[in-house]
């Protein structure tokens, strides 16, 4: 995972099938609930159908920038 001025990039492995926007609804849950922000402030902007995807996150860039670095942190 790293943080550039683009953003993050960083894989993850979810349970939900890919049918019906199940495993997307899955993946905004989980990333809402690790990042404390509501599920709401998340949302799909690309790649809705495919394996990678583009996801918009609203809320202050300094928390949620701490929020990628603690992952970081903790993976090493």
């Amino acid at each position: 995972m790293g943080i550039s001025p683009g953003g993050a990039a960083f894989k993850v492995q979810i349970a939900a099938q890919p049918e019906r926007g199940k495993a997307n609804a899955e993946l905004v849950s989980f990333l809402a609930e690790l990042w404390g922000v509501a599920k709401s402030r998340l949302d799909v902007v690309r790649g809705e159908t495919a394996r990678s995807k583009t996801i918009l996150v609203q809320g202050d860039a300094a928390t949620l920038t701490s929020s990628i670095e603690t992952l970081e942190t903790s993976r090493d």
